[in-house]
């Protein structure tokens, strides 16, 4: 995906707390790409990057507002199942309670 890893002009980088494997780890993300259909938001940590693109845009156009957004992992790697879900379900309570 290169030309996309850059921040959106005016979306500053949050940060997000997730609990993995009994441990809190916090994550840094970036919005790199918001458009009509999709938007993509990067989790960085110390060693590893993940892309993550959502549906967001279009469920809130729908004004679907309970409805539940998804997330395809696009970039990276995750072996643990239960770590991607807590990192997507983190990522989309942040940005819910940031509406």
């Amino acid at each position: 995906m290169a030309g996309r890893d850059y921040p959106v002009p005016g979306f500053h980088p949050f940060s997000i707390t997730v609990k993995i494997e009994g441990q809190q780890r916090r994550f840094t993300v970036l919005q790199t790409l918001k458009g009509i259909g999709e938007e993509h938001y990067k989790i960085i940590a110390r060693n590893k990057t993940l892309l993550f693109s959502t549906n967001k845009p279009i469920v809130q156009r729908r004004g679907l507002e309970n409805f539940p957004w998804t997330w395809t992992l696009i970039e990276g790697e995750l072996r643990n199942q239960r770590a991607l879900e807590a990192i997507t379900a983190a990522l989309e309570m942040k940005l819910r309670n940031s509406l």
